[in-house]
């Protein structure tokens, strides 16, 4: 009876340090939203739009005007009637009908921002406003806190077969998917609080501030995979766990990590069908793969240190997360 009695007292304090560990490296994933009063206001300006008749447009336009300035800055009644009558918007919005459902991305958005108020319960409460943007592939999510409104560009998630985008690039296409719509809006949530340090140049510092961004994104999104927040081919995401170690021995050998040059950075953190080592691996590889990288010492950092989200997004010393995260693929 003696002996298990010292063996219990001698297994208890590991039992609790153990127990410890799980629980806080799981605490940020396992929070409850729930309690975060907040609904989110669906504006359906391309729907609005569209649904006038070309008869009352001109009639209609003094209350459009009133109620989505942000669209009508400096632009002539004028403009809005040749809009109403351009063939290819008509299409668009056509197929924006045909294939989003506006319920499920209205639900989807307010569980990301009820995250999103979790951490950053005095930020704006965001409405979300559609719009056919005439495919302007640069901007499918602007998130503008004066108006407190994320505008979604309707027209740009439409699915990455669709005819729409047969004249970009099937990897850029790729990124044209309705699936992505909460992990887009969540990485503009993201890059705005993310913090960095503008006067270095290093790849590394774009690693540690990419890493951030996918981090939060994580913390936002608890239910979804990691691919679909990368926003990465499953295949790829899977080529980056399998070769995690090799990526970071390259880095390490070939001296990237505070490399200034932009080739660097167009490499392995900037859009790219696959991040490019020169080496027979690329085609396997995602493009922005250093961005990756970034969530995965992000991760250690996280694991390693108690400081919070919002801690985590303000802090630019991206050296010191760098070291204390005590990264080891």
């Amino acid at each position: 009876m003696t002996k298990i009695k010292k063996a219990f007292w001698f297994i208890l304090p590991v039992l609790v340090v153990a127990v410890f560990f799980f629980n806080r490296d799981d605490s940020v994933n396992s929070i409850d939203a729930n309690d975060v009063e907040f609904d989110l206001k669906l504006n359906r300006f391309d729907s609005t739009f569209f649904n006038i008749s070309s008869e009352n447009l001109q009639k209609e336009l003094p209350g459009l005007r009133e109620k989505y300035p942000a669209f009508f800055t400096g632009t002539s009644d004028q403009f809005w009637i040749n809009q109403k009558q351009d063939d290819l918007q008509k299409k668009l919005y056509a197929e924006v009908k045909r294939e989003l459902d506006f319920n499920s991305i209205e639900r989807d958005i307010e569980d990301l921002l009820k995250h999103y108020y979790y951490f950053y319960p005095n930020r704006p409460e965001y409405g979300l406003t559609s719009y056919i943007s005439n495919l302007d592939f640069y901007n499918p999510v602007i998130v503008q806190d004066s108006l407190e409104q994320i505008f979604l560009a309707s027209d740009d998630f439409l699915g990455p077969k669709h005819p729409a985008y047969r004249q970009i690039d099937e990897y850029l296409a790729f990124y044209r998917d309705k699936r992505f719509i909460k992990s887009e809006v969540a990485e503009n949530l993201a890059m705005a609080a993310a913090k960095v340090d503008n006067d270095d140049l290093s790849l590394l510092n774009q690693i540690i501030w990419w890493g951030k961004i996918m981090y939060a994104k994580k913390q936002w999104m608890p239910e979804t995979e990691e691919h679909m927040i990368m926003r990465y081919p499953k295949e790829k995401w899977e080529f980056c766990q399998e070769t995690e170690l090799d990526i970071w021995v390259y880095f390490v050998k070939e001296n990237l990590l505070y490399d200034t040059k932009e080739d660097t950075k167009r490499r392995f953190i900037y859009l790219s069908p696959f991040s490019k080592f020169y080496t027979d691996f690329d085609s396997k590889s995602p493009g922005m793969i250093g961005q990756w990288v970034g969530l995965k010492i992000i991760e250690s950092y996280m694991k390693n240190n108690d400081v919070s989200l919002q801690e985590l997004m303000r802090n630019t010393d991206h050296k010191a997360i760098f070291n204390k995260s005590k990264y080891r693929p």
